[in-house]
């Protein structure tokens, strides 16, 4: 709760003329033109916000936060579109009417697309109790009715995430007649533009506005937050991260062949007893989408995406508190590692009645006599290693005709954060020593003896240093020593590590080896 004296409209507008400067070249306008079209929008939504604050102890923090956000995001927002064309198969007369229309529709997403904040994230009370009606009236209107008495903010916590609030204000700041005008001779900029503020997915069609509006966003939270000197990553922050997480997850169900729920090789799976996510593999596919539209501060990991989302209560555990489920879908010759999600409907709802779910479990019941999870086993179902086999790991055994084991090649697939050499090194060992690369604890770990990183160039303690600040090593305790022994064909003890499994992927799917590993869609 913070306390602060009204501050007039005039003021709050005053303090930020070099932006909205900025914002007239940017619509490319003589000043009668822009006060005309352009200054009233701004002007309104000054009035509605007032000095409010974003966040309580986050990004645009500050009295006049709210304000300063959507100005900004409306800034950088119409700026990208310099970079688009938004009716590219209109004629050019259609092209010379539109354009402007798709770009004041943009701004307006950017400026209008954090309102929703004022409904589910505070309360504007004043001294006497009376709080502001938002749905009713704008906040400088209410204040100036009650004299300008003092008030206070109050914060709802946790507050509800509920973006589409904001449509129901929206009038407030956008008056009939700039909708009716961006509405005339098509029937997708008005669409496009609700969609972005109210943060509804599109399932038909690409909205390149809201491209633009949440990579706006991102970047503006990202740069307030670094020039206060706040962390850009972490639980301060994971409010504004889930929303990309999520909002990235539904385009993927809406857009991405891959995505489409309970078919060969999905990452989706459907059935009466939840909706899952094979696991790491559909958040390396967000990854990529995040990376690829440039979204800033994103997190870059799947592990990091698993704490966000656990974090947001997004995801439900298993019996034993474990958030990797295995589940075996139709046709699948192994159990697939797996997340699973509060409600479907966080994914699939707006696919309509298109996804029934599978009537038979897709995650088998576990009896009272399931085997323990091994501490270090990343929620993968193993049984505890005795302390001798963990220090000396026994020697893949031969098939019973003596024919030898087939090898398999594996590609790394490690963070971004790893450093070049070692990457390079530990890439390079897997596939030209894939001999002496062993499969171990059940297939959840790769045995690799330290002397392929001496080979490489990279002394083993600066690849094992790198390796396990970056969680890549299986250990038997927090602060296990991170080597192990194994046993080679000859009987000769070799010193190797133990990477996870999941940093990796087969690179031939032939042959037992390849078959024992955890199997990826």
């Amino acid at each position: 709760m913070s306390n602060a004296e009204p501050r007039t409209v005039d003021t709050l507008l005053a303090g930020n003329e070099a932006l909205i400067a900025r914002i007239r070249l940017c619509f490319g306008v003589d000043h009668p033109t822009f006060a005309r079209d352009v200054l009233p929008l701004i002007h309104a939504y000054a009035n509605y916000v007032g000095w409010l604050p974003a966040t309580p102890a986050d990004h645009f923090d500050r009295p006049g936060g709210l304000f300063q956000l959507g100005l900004q995001t409306g800034f950088f927002s119409v700026q990208g579109t310099d970079a688009y064309i938004f009716s590219g198969r209109q004629t050019i007369s259609a092209r010379r009417q539109l354009e402007p229309r798709w770009r004041m529709a943009t701004f307006v997403a950017g400026l209008c697309g954090e309102l929703h904040r004022v409904l589910v994230a505070l309360e504007v009370v004043d001294d006497a109790g009376a709080t502001w009606p938002p749905l009713l009236s704008p906040l400088s209107s209410w204040l100036d009715a009650r004299g300008n008495a003092p008030c206070h903010v109050r914060w709802r916590v946790p507050a509800t995430e509920a973006r589409s609030t904001g449509l129901l204000v929206l009038l407030h700041v956008v008056p009939n007649a700039l909708l009716q005008h961006l509405a005339e001779d098509n029937d997708l900029i008005v669409p496009h533009m609700l969609a972005s503020i109210g943060g509804l997915p599109l399932f038909r069609g690409h909205n390149v506005l809201d491209d633009l509006v949440r990579r706006s966003t991102a970047l503006v939270v990202e740069r307030d937050l670094r020039a206060h000197g706040k962390p850009t990553s972490g639980p301060a922050n994971a409010s504004h991260q889930t929303r990309y997480l999520v909002d990235g997850l539904q385009r993927l169900v809406a857009t991405d062949s891959a995505w489409r729920p309970n078919e060969d090789k999905s990452r989706v799976w459907y059935a009466r007893d939840g909706l899952y996510l094979v696991w790491p593999g559909a958040a390396r596919d967000l990854c990529r989408l995040l990376e690829g539209e440039q979204i800033a501060g994103m997190p870059d990991a799947a592990d990091d995406i698993l704490s966000r989302l656990l974090n947001a209560d997004l995801l439900r555990k298993t019996a034993e508190d474990e958030p990797i489920w295995h589940i075996r879908p139709p046709g699948a010759s192994a159990a697939l590692a797996a997340v699973k999600l509060v409600s479907p409907a966080l994914l699939l709802n707006g696919l309509g009645g298109t996804v029934l779910p599978l009537d038979d479990p897709l995650a088998p019941v576990r009896s009272d006599s399931s085997r323990p999870l091994h501490p270090q086993s990343d929620g993968e179902q193993l049984p505890l290693i005795a302390a001798a086999d963990a220090e000396t790991p026994r020697a893949p055994p031969t098939p019973s005709d003596g024919a030898p084991t087939p090898t398999a090649r594996w590609e790394l697939n490690a963070p971004l954060r790893l450093s070049a050499g070692v990457r390079h090194a530990l890439a390079a060992i897997l596939v030209e020593s894939s001999e002496q690369v062993v499969p171990l604890e059940d297939g959840h770990a790769l045995f690799l003896p330290l002397h392929l990183f001496d080979a490489h160039g990279i002394a083993p303690a600066i690849a094992i240093r790198a390796l396990s600040e970056l969680g890549m090593l299986l250990l038997d305790a927090p602060h296990a020593l991170p080597t192990v022994k194994r046993l080679d064909a000859a009987g000769a003890d070799v010193i190797g590590i133990r990477l996870k499994r999941k940093f990796t992927e087969p690179a031939d799917s032939s042959g037992p080896l390849a078959l024992a590993a955890q199997p990826t869609c």
